[in-house]
């Protein structure tokens, strides 16, 4: 039974309810229901962490913090701002030197299904000698076993971690276009399969 003297009050400033759902993307904020939540974006965005903008995610394998008993989709997440952002060559060597990992998978090039072609995603996962820990958030997406961390990078326009933690299936890239648009495209039918259900996991839209 939740402590009601320990719990916050709803961040909404309308609501005097008990605050049990804490903001995916600063984990501070708590609201008492999803549509205080909603309602408190307007303003939440502006000082929520989670919304800042940054060119590069890191979906880790391992949280930073493995002291933490009760895990969230958002701890598996961090941002990796890129200095060498928009340079393909320059931005695999900046991963591989800052990440420290021993080599990278990379599947390309992945465009939305909507008609545009002004931005893409960039998906690259680490790949080392030795058998690396299973990544739990990517393998859900995959419905199968992924190793090692992930990045994705956007191109043209920034993004966030509350766009990275939302999932909305209306918004979403239609999974079999994906398939079919990235296994013309690229060498692996693996890697089609995996970075098409990274990007329908991904590529969603912030609220607002």
């Amino acid at each position: 039974m939740t402590n009601q003297e320990n719990t916050p009050s709803c961040s909404f400033t309308s609501c005097q309810n008990a605050g049990t759902r804490r903001c995916t993307g600063c984990k501070v904020a708590a609201y008492c229901s999803p549509a205080c939540q909603k309602d408190g974006w307007k303003t939440h965005r502006k000082a929520c962490t989670g919304a800042k903008k940054y060119n590069c995610f890191l979906i880790r394998a391992v949280p930073s913090d493995l002291t933490k008993g009760d895990l969230t989709e958002a701890d598996y997440i961090e941002p990796m701002p890129l200095d060498s952002y928009g340079e393909w060559s320059p931005e695999m060597k900046e991963l591989k030197k800052r990440t420290r990992w021993d080599g990278i998978l990379e599947p390309g090039k992945f465009y939305s299904h909507r008609p545009v072609d002004r931005w893409h995603y960039h998906v690259y996962q680490q790949y080392e000698k030795t058998e690396t820990p299973r990544n739990p958030l990517v393998s859900r997406c995959f419905k199968g076993d992924i190793h090692g961390d992930v990045a994705v990078v956007r191109s043209c326009w920034n993004f966030t971690r509350v766009d990275t933690l939302e999932m909305k299936p209306s918004g979403g890239p239609k999974l079999a276009w994906l398939l079919q648009w990235g296994c013309r495209r690229r060498l692996s039918v693996g890697w089609c399969l995996r970075a098409s259900l990274i990007l329908m996991f991904l590529q969603s839209q912030s609220r607002g």
